[in-house]
């Protein structure tokens, strides 16, 4: 596969949500917020939290300490959390409820439960709009894109980036209006009916926006010509996407050293070599990143991600009982418990090879590919029976067919997995085709054991009966 760097936050799921519209006078509606400057170091902050006698002031300082612990301790970081809705539900306060309800939505999308990072992400949209936070909705509006494109629901996540991009323009965020042009680009070239012009014009609006930018310059080129040269390779124009992915690498090294970026760049260059059938140079990409990956620092989806890669340049070679290889330590390091577009790859090329292999494999690995494969399949169809398409009508101001396009998704997931089950059906064919090859070779052969065996024994009888013919005569 080829490496997409997410933006801000890291095929196959609708997710929408429940905006409910207040009908109140919310020009009305006011709500307190802690201004005045926080300590930085997370024990200082602590130590302020049992000091303060500020009800406002101790919702800011929670909010701080989740954004502190939501990398390094996930439990702390949602008690803090959950002592904000408490907190801020008994003083009234919405925009302190809707902060709260961001950080669990970032927090559950992070660890792949979309269903609730979602639910959460209604409820702040809700609390923001309230006090007429629109910069803070425009934000959640945009992680929720972000969700979409994690899941590879780029027609909708379309929408949402679409949603945020006047606001961003109207107050001059040219940082954000970088993000959400490389977003739109990206869902572009990945929609199931790709827009490739498109996508072309949101890289280079968004390389524009760089140039107004005064902050992670080269952090954001490195992002747009990763996803230039993602989009080449999607037109199958190799030498366009090895350019792209080189000139993404120059940036890569400037932003920081053997980090993952790097590593995405190695992998993503050599996946272009490999598509201009140079697997030598694929291979002195991949060996290159070896130290990165060696640090033991990288996630698991970049994991899985470079050991296809590593099977698709072996695919190349023919060499497909060692892409197998491979490709069953990406499923085993490939977390199998939310929807995983990179794990879904991984099933695709694993088929390919069992298909190329001399000797068919067990059918304990058709069986093993097809549990996971279904288990992907329920995760999207649970999800899409769980979205309230009234919410993103409301959301997005557009009237549209809502309940046609829950059906369209259906429909088109109930498409993928009869898919998977008839690629699965074709793989067990072939091994029933060879299990009845060899089960007729054998009966044909005790049949014939059998006929040689009564020829035999009547020609004996017949003997038997021409003797006793014989002596009734004589």
């Amino acid at each position: 596969m080829i490496f997409n760097v997410k933006i801000d936050l890291m095929r196959f799921v609708l997710i929408l949500f429940l905006l409910s519209l207040c009908s109140c006078n919310n020009d009305n509606l006011t709500t307190e917020i802690f201004s005045e400057k926080l300590p930085e170091k997370t024990q200082d902050l602590e130590n302020l939290l049992l000091d303060s006698k500020d009800n406002v002031e101790k919702l800011e300082i929670r909010y701080q300490l989740y954004k502190k612990y939501r990398e390094s301790s996930q439990l702390k970081a949602f008690d803090h959390l959950n002592s904000m809705i408490n907190e801020a539900e008994e003083f009234d306060n919405s925009y302190y409820l809707g902060k709260a309800y961001f950080g669990r939505g970032y927090i559950h999308d992070a660890n792949g439960e979309y269903v609730k990072s979602v639910q959460s992400y209604l409820k702040a949209i809700d609390h923001f709009n309230k006090v007429n936070e629109q910069s803070l909705v425009s934000s959640v509006l945009n992680n929720l894109g972000l969700v979409f494109m994690e899941t590879a629901n780029y027609e909708y996540a379309k929408r949402f980036f679409e949603k945020t991009q006047p606001f961003y323009t109207e107050i001059k965020d040219y940082q954000r209006l970088v993000l959400v042009n490389i977003n739109l680009g990206i869902c572009n070239y990945s929609q199931s009916n790709p827009d490739f012009l498109s996508a072309q014009k949101c890289f280079d609006e968004a390389e524009k926006y760089v140039t107004l930018t005064d902050r992670n310059e080269n952090k954001l080129l490195n992002k747009i010509y990763n996803e230039r040269g993602t989009m080449y390779h999607a037109q199958k124009d190799f030498n366009q996407a090895k350019n792209n992915f080189l000139k993404s690498l120059e940036y890569a090294e400037i932003v920081e050293t053997a980090n993952r970026l790097v590593f995405i760049a190695y992998y993503n260059i050599a996946e272009a070599a490999i598509g201009l059938d140079d697997t030598q140079e694929a291979l002195h990409w991949i060996n290159k990143a070896q130290s990165i990956f060696d640090s033991g620092k990288l996630s698991s989806k970049l994991i899985v991600g470079s050991y296809n890669i590593r099977a698709k340049l072996y695919q190349a070679e023919e060499d497909h009982l060692s892409a197998i290889q491979y490709l069953d330590e990406a499923m085993l390091k490939a977390d199998k418990n939310v929807i995983n577009p990179t794990l879904q790859e991984t099933l695709s090329l694993i088929r390919v090879s069992y298909k190329n292999l001399e000797t068919p494999v067990s059918r304990t690995k058709y069986d093993n590919v097809l549990e996971i494969d279904g288990r992907q399949d329920l995760l999207e169809k649970e999800l899409v029976e769980k979205t309230n398409f009234e919410a993103l009508q409301a959301a997005l101001g557009k009237t549209i067919e809502l309940d046609q396009a829950r059906k369209d998704i259906l429909a088109e997931v109930a498409a993928r997995e009869l898919m998977s089950k008839l690629a699965f059906a074709l793989g067990m064919l072939m091994m029933i085709a060879a299990g009845v090859i060899i089960w007729y070779t054998q009966k044909h052969r005790k049949a014939q054991q059998r006929v040689d065996y009564l020829e035999e024994r009547d020609n004996e009888f017949l003997q038997e009966v021409h003797t006793l013919l014989r002596y009734l005569k004589g």
